[in-house]
This record gives structure tokens, sequence and C-alpha cells, in this order.
């Protein structure tokens, strides 16, 4: 009767852990694939944006333009609701400020380009030209009345005092010489330059400050979703701390040492020692047992790294525990007394159990990577 108790007790015990490592299995694969189409519908597309806003973002700044004007992709993605699921909850708080942060940014340059192509109307019209008979006349009859300029308006914006001079002094010379007259300005381009920008100092600090603020948060959601792409996890908000702590230590990558070189010397310490014990009497049996003690702690060590490899947090838990639960009861039957057969068959039971589940978790991992590859 004891027997018969021992065995339903042990089918049940190690079919309760092969249930539970199926059905997590199942729940991993679920979530495996709601996780690729995340990564492939949002994540993917959202970084790609942000990528090529920040490979031209500075530049465009600096010359006084708007640093991103969004893709129709980018546009449909959020308006369709692809981020409305609660697990976006992150990321769509984070879309929504950087689209209330570009269209500060671009309500800025707005305002600095309209007050910049004023500035330099106006400045036009106060400034005269004198020709060689001693005629005079305004610079901005000689360059003509709403006046707007890329060169101009770039070297305005950047500050750049020497481009943005000498394309003045070109202008007043060619279209001088096109109308047969030598022009000298009366008022150097330097100090037009210098009045030009003093004129437009707060309105260019907003629109820098705007951009940097733009720039910035481009930054932070492309850094969580590295992290996210990485993981397999979902979306999380990244802190200014890590985001500066990802950029310092990205130059210098953690080394990785192969496990299975780990679990291969530690499978051959164990043959060593078996030969030891074979072979010699006495206390060098104690060698023997101690280096076979050694191989054993360094495959369970090369195992334990090699299930801390799997990228997935929830299915690298769940294998760790599986792994912890077969290594602890295959011990505590091993330590059961001769006679106390209950125990030992249970426990031998649970870690049988605990090993098929393990095998069909990571089975089912493996298939379901498999069909996503293909």
């Amino acid at each position: 009767m004891a027997d018969t108790v021992e065995l339903v007790a042990g089918w049940i015990v190690a079919g309760l852990v092969t249930l539970g490592g199926v059905l997590l299995a199942q729940r991993q694969s679920d979530k495996g694939r709601q996780r690729q189409e995340d990564r492939v519908i949002i994540y993917e597309p959202i970084h790609r944006e942000l990528e090529e806003v920040l490979s031209r973002g500075r530049r465009l700044l600096d010359n006084g333009y708007s640093v991103w004007s969004p893709s129709d992709e980018f546009l449909d993605l959020v308006h369709r609701a692809a981020l409305v699921p609660k697990r976006h909850d992150a990321l769509r708080n984070d879309i929504a400020e950087l689209l209330r942060l570009l269209e500060r940014h671009t309500r800025t340059w707005t305002e600095l380009y309209n007050q910049r192509k004023k500035a330099i109307n106006e400045k036009w019209e106060e400034t005269d030209l004198e020709d060689e008979k001693g005629d005079r006349r305004k610079l901005a009859d000689l360059l003509g009345r709403n006046f707007d300029d890329a060169r101009f308006n770039n070297a305005t914006t950047s500050l750049d005092k020497e481009g943005w001079t000498r394309e003045l002094n070109v202008r007043v010379t060619g279209q001088g010489g096109n109308l047969g007259l030598k022009f000298k300005l009366l008022t150097l381009a330097e100090d037009l330059f210098d009045q030009v920008t003093a004129a437009l100092a707060p309105d260019r600090k907003t629109f820098m400050d705007d951009g940097e603020a733009l720039l910035q948060h481009v930054e932070r959601i492309k850094t969580g979703l590295e992290k996210a792409l990485a993981s397999g996890r979902v979306y999380r908000a990244p802190t200014t701390i890590s985001v500066e702590n990802d950029q310092r230590s990205s130059a210098a990558p953690l080394p990785r040492y192969p496990p299975f070189l780990v679990y291969g010397g530690g499978i051959a310490v164990v043959i060593v020692g078996l030969i030891l014990i074979a072979t010699l009497n006495g206390p060098f049996v104690i060698i023997g047992f101690a280096v076979v003690a050694i191989g054993v702690v360094g495959a369970i060590a090369a195992l334990w790294i090699m299930v801390g490899r799997i990228a997935d947090p929830r299915l690298r838990k769940a294998s760790r525990g599986l792994l912890f639960l077969f290594f602890s009861s295959y011990f505590l039957a091993a330590g059961f007394p001769p006679g106390a057969d209950l125990g030992r068959g249970f426990f031998t039971d649970l870690a049988a159990g605990s090993v098929a589940g393990l095998i069909v978790l990571l089975a089912g991992e493996y298939v379901r990577r498999g069909g996503l590859n293909r």
C-alpha cells in the first residue's frame, strides 16, 4: 500500500511540475509573440525615426532650422492608436511629451524666422550706401525689399560673422557692378552684423533652448528603446542618469566568458576525480572526492550562467527556478537514509518533474524563436 501511495504521489508531483512548465512555456510563447510584434511594429520604426533626427538635428539647429519634421510613418503609428495598450503607457507619455516639445520648437522657430527677416530688412532700410559720385541710397534699394536669403539667415543664426560680412560685401560689390557703379557701405558690415544679432539674441536663445530640449528628449526615448530592443522587455522611460551612464559605458562593453568552456572543464574535473577514486587508496581517495566536488560545482555554476544568459527576464527567472528545484530535490533525495524510500522517491520524482518542465520550457522557447526567424 505504501509503495502505491508513493508511486501515485510521485506521479502527481512530477505531473504538476511538468504541467507548470508547459503552462509557463505557453504563457512565455504568447508574451514572446506580443513582444516581437511590439519590436517590429512600434520600437524599431520609432528608433529609426529618432536616429534620423539625431543624425542631423544638431546641424539644422545651429543653422536656424527646425530639427525635425515627423515622417508619415511615424505620424501614422501615433495616430492609429498603436500605443493605446497599457503596457505602452511609458512610451505613449514620452511620445506625447516629444510632440509637445516639437510644437513649442516649431513655434519658436517661426518666431525666430519672422524676427530675423524683420531685423535684416529694417537694417537694410536704415543703412546708407555711397557711390563714387557721392550720391547716396539705402542698402534696401540695392539688395531689394522683403529680403530673405538662406545664406544670410544661416550665418545670422549660427553667429558666423565672417561669412555674413563677406557675403554682404560681395552682394554690394556685385549689385553695384551690375549698375556700373561702385558702392561703399557707410556702416561697416561687421557693425551691421552685431546690430542684427543683438536684436535677435532673445529670440535666438529661446529657439536654441527649445531645440536642445527636444534633442535631449529624443536621445532619452532612443536610449529607452535600445534597452527594450536589447533586453526584450517593454519600454521603460530611462532617467537622465541612466542615459548618461549608457553613453559612457557603450564604448567599453563588459567581457563575456563562454559558459560551455566552464561546463566542459567541470565535467573533465569530475572524470579526473572519479579516476582518482578508482585508482588510489587510503587518504588519497579524499582528494578524488574533493576533485569531484569541485567539478560538480563548476558544472552547476556553468549551467546557472548559461541560463542567466537568457535575454527574456521572465523566462530566465523561471528557468533558474526549475534548475534550482532540480538540484535541491536531487541532493535532498540523495541525502535520505536507506530506509526512507518514500521521501527519497518523492524528491526524486520532484527532480524529474522539474527537469521535464525545464526541457519543455526551453524547447518551446527555441521553437518559437526558430519560427520567428523564418
